[in-house]
C-alpha cells in the first residue's frame, strides 16, 4: 500500500470517529522513559488512526479514550496535543545550511526536518515547487531511538587496538583548534575564509603520515552570481590498502545572515562548524600515531552554507577521476560540540541503504563513549554526506542532537564560549568517530614517532 493511500485511509478513520460521536485528536506523547517494547506496543494500539515516531515523542492520533488509555498503561508524559491533525496537510520541511527553509513554527522537530501544517491545496503546491519539502510518511519512525539492545552490539570485550586509538584522542586539544578556527571569519565569501584555508593547509602539512595536501577548487554560485572556492585535502596513504579510502569531513566555511558576499558581518562560526573542521584535524593527528591500513582522506569543505558546493565538487571530481568505487566509508561532523544539558544525546543520520552504519557508530559508541545517548534518521539532508549518499556511496552524519536549539546559531554570537559542555560533548562523539574509523581504516598499532609512545 502506497503512502498516498495510507493517508487517505487514515482521513477516512477519523471522519468515521466524528459521525461515530468522538472527536479524534493529535497528542505528542514523551517516549523517553519508554522501553522498545512499550514504543511497539504503543503504536500497535486499538483506537488509533495514525502515528508517526518522533524519536524522543510519538505522535499519535485516534479518538481522546484510546490516546488516555494509552498514556495510562504506558505511562507517558504529554508533551502537546491538537484538534486531530488532517495528515494531507502535514509535511516534512529541511531545516539546516543551504536550504531555505520558509519563517513557520514546526508543531515538531524530526531529526534535520520540521514538521509543519499548511491547508492542503497550499501543502501540495509547496511539494511541487520546493525541493526542500516532502510529505509525511503515517506509521513509521522517522526518528529512532537506539535502545542499547544486547544483541546489536559488538561481541567481546572492547578491541585492544581500538581502544589505544580512543585512549590517544586529545579533546582539549580539538577545543583549542577549534577556537582557533572560530578567530577567523569564516564567512564563504570573506577573506577570512581564504586565511582560515591557509591555515588549515599548514596544519595538515604538519601531521606525519600525510603525502599530500591540496586545496582543489570548484565553482559555486549564490543568487545569480558565479564564485570559486575551495576545499582542502589532506591524503595519508593506507600502509596495505592504499586504493581503499576512508574519507572524514567537515565544512569550515561559517555563516552569518547578516553578511553578505562581501563578508562583512562576523561569522566565527564556533558551533558551525569548527566544531566539526576541529574533528576533522584531530583525527589526522591520531591516526599519525596509528597508521591506518586503508588510505585516510581528510577533507574541509567550502561552500557548504550555500547548498553542499564543496561536498559536491568532491564527489564530482572523485567520479572524473575513477576514483568513486575506492570510497569505503564517508564520515561527515557538523556541530558536535553543543549540549543545552547533561543529556549528550547525538543524531547519527544517513539513508535507508546505508542503514547498518547506524548500529554500527551506535554499538561502538555503546563501548567507548557510553555517555552518548543515541539517535538515528534515515532521511538526510543539509550537510556535506547527502552528495555521498547520492551516489550510493556508505555516509553517515553526527551532529549533536541540540543543534536546533542552538540559539547563536549562523550569528555573531557563535563564539567558543557560547559552546555549552563542549569537550562532553564533542569528546563523547569524538571517541564514538574514533573507534570506528580505527576499525574501518584498520589501525590500532602504534607509530613510533621520534620518540617512545
Amino acid at each position: 500500500m502506497d503512502a498516498g493511500l495510507r493517508n487517505w485511509m487514515a482521513v477516512l478513520g477519523m471522519l468515521l470517529a466524528q459521525v461515530a460521536g468522538a472527536a479524534p485528536q493529535t497528542r505528542e506523547l514523551d517516549i523517553r522513559q519508554a522501553t522498545p517494547a512499550s514504543v511497539a506496543a504503543i503504536t500497535a494500539s486499538a483506537g488509533l488512526a495514525w502515528w508517526i515516531g518522533l524519536g524522543d515523542s510519538v505522535l499519535v492520533t485516534g479518538e481522546p479514550a484510546a490516546l488516555d488509555a494509552i498514556e495510562q498503561t504506558h505511562k507517558l508524559p504529554r508533551l502537546r496535543e491538537w484538534p486531530a491533525l488532517d495528515p494531507q496537510e502535514l509535511l516534512l520541511e529541511a531545516r539546516g545550511c543551504g536550504v531555505h527553509a520558509s519563517s513557520l513554527p514546526a508543531l515538531a522537530d524530526v531529526g534535520r526536518y520540521a514538521l509543519l501544517r499548511l491547508p492542503v491545496p497550499v501543502a501540495r503546491r509547496a511539494l511541487k515547487t520546493r525541493g526542500d519539502v516532502e510529505p509525511l510518511t503515517l506509521n513509521r519512525h522517522h526518528v529512532l531511538r537506539w535502545d542499547k539492545d544486547p544483541r546489536s552490539l559488538v561481541k567481546g570485550m572492547p578491541d585492544p587496538n581500538v581502544q589505544r586509538v580512543v585512549a590517544a584522542l586529545d579533546v582539549p586539544r580539538w577545543f583549542t583548534t577549534l577556537s582557533a578556527l572560530a578567530g577567523f571569519d569564516r564567512n564563504t565569501f570573506g577573506s577570512g575564509r581564504a586565511a582560515a584555508r591557509d591555515w588549515l593547509v599548514l596544519q595538515f602539512q604538519g601531521i606525519a603520515g600525510i603525502n599530500s595536501v591540496s586545496t582543489p577548487s570548484f565553482p559555486l554560485q549564490w543568487g545569480s552570481l558565479p564564485y570559486t572556492s575551495e576545499n582542502v585535502l589532506a591524503v595519508m596513504p593506507g600502509l596495505s590498502l592504499p586504493d581503499e579510502w576512508i574519507v572524514v569531513g567537515a565544512h569550515y566555511d561559517s555563516r552569518n545572515p547578516n553578511a553578505g558576499p562581501s563578508g562583512a558581518a562576523n561569522s566565527p562560526g564556533a558551533e558551525d562548524n569548527a566544531s566539526g573542521c576541529a574533528g576533522v584535524l584531530e583525527m589526522a593527528r591520531l591516526f599519525s600515531r596509528f597508521r591506518a591500513q586503508r588510505t585516510m582522506v581528510f577533507i574541509c569543505f567550502s561552500g557548504e552554507e550555500q547548498g553542499l558546493w564543496g561536498s559536491y565538487g568532491h564527489v564530482s571530481q572523485l567520479v572524473s577521476a575513477g576514483d568513486l568505487s575506492k570510497v569505503r566509508l564517508m564520515l561527515n561532523m557538523d556541530m558536535i560540540g553543543y549540549s543545552g544539558d547533561a543529556d549528550l544525546d547525538v543524531l547519527l543520520e544517513t539513508d535507508s541503504a546505508q542503514q547498518a552504519l547506524l548500529a554500527e557508530f551506535a554499538s561502538q559508541a555503546q563501548i567507548y563513549a557510553p555517555s552518548l545517548r543515541i539517535v538515528n534518521s534515515t532521511n538526510p539532508c543539509c550537510s556535506d554526506h547527502v552528495p555521498y549518499l547520492q551516489n550510493q556511496l556508505p555516509a553517515l552524519l553526527t551532529i549533536a542532537n541540540d543543534w536546533n536549539s542552538y540559539v547563536h546559531y549562523h550569528q555573531s554570537s557563535d563564539i567558543p564560549a557560547n559552546v555549552s559542555n563542549a569537550q562532553a560533548m564533542g569528546g563523547a562523539i569524538l571517541r564514538m568517530n574514533a573507534a570506528v574509523l580505527a576499525l574501518r581504516a584498520g589501525a590500532g598499532d602504534a607509530v613510533f614517532l621520534g620518540g617512545f609512545e
